[in-house]
């Protein structure tokens, strides 16, 4: 379950009168051709490929429970509105794209200086039904303040090319209204997992750094080519 301790998500239920199964042919063939018009309004979506910064990776553990966090330093103390995740992923032969080492039971504190030990806002796990998933996990916050966010993962989950299991994140968004405040802001971890490279695609600093395994195209307009320089 995914339990937000500072405010109910409002229900998205359309009304009853509403209700497909109340339309006639026509209604519904209206509906589908507005659902039709909506769609081609919408950015279309793709995958970053190539070479970059991936993310965030912790140290690697044989078994999934151990205990792994990431802490965010804003700027400066600020209400925050929402925290978003965004998962690292691969491609699985079968069932296609899924996330990995996205853990499996994790909670969000707000710290402020104040408040040292910082204040329980969102506690997810694995009941929520969340994986497999390749979509980012929006959470909702509703203006707490906070001058860093931590985010510690209780349970991990497997990577998929070793069996090993570790806490892995391709992006964090933290907002406050509609801008990113911790877009290129200090990270700090329990752990990482730095390979022996010279140029690495896991890092701290990649988890705040703006790259996200999407790309995204607008459904009109002329479509813009990203070259990657890392």
């Amino acid at each position: 379950m995914i339990s937000l301790l500072v405010g109910i998500l409002p229900a998205m239920a359309e009304p009853e009168s509403t209700s497909l199964s109340q339309l006639k042919l026509p209604q519904l063939e209206q509906r589908l051709v507005e659902i039709d018009a909506e769609l081609s309004r919408l950015a279309k979506t793709s995958l970053r490929s190539g070479v970059g910064s991936i993310g965030y990776r912790s140290a690697t553990h044989p078994t999934g429970n151990h205990t792994e966090w990431v802490e965010i330093e804003l700027e400066k103390e600020v209400p925050i509105d929402e925290i978003t995740l965004v998962p690292t992923l691969w491609r699985d032969s079968k069932k296609g794209f899924q996330a990995d080492g996205f853990p499996l039971s994790f909670r969000i504190i707000a710290k402020t200086e104040s408040n040292p030990q910082g204040h329980l806002i969102a506690e997810v796990d694995s009941s929520s039904g969340y994986l497999p998933r390749i979509a980012p996990l929006v959470i909702p916050v509703y203006g707490v303040p906070a001058s860093r966010i931590r985010i510690e993962a209780s349970r991990l989950s497997m990577r998929a090319f070793d069996q090993r299991y570790a806490l892995q994140l391709s992006e964090v968004l933290i907002f406050s209204g509609n801008k990113n405040i911790a877009l290129r802001r200090p990270v700090r971890s329990s752990s990482s997992d730095l390979p022996k490279r010279r140029s690495p695609p896991w890092r701290r600093k990649f988890l705040v750094d703006g790259h996200t395994p999407y790309l995204m195209d607008a459904a009109i307009g002329e479509k813009v080519l990203l070259i990657s320089t890392q």
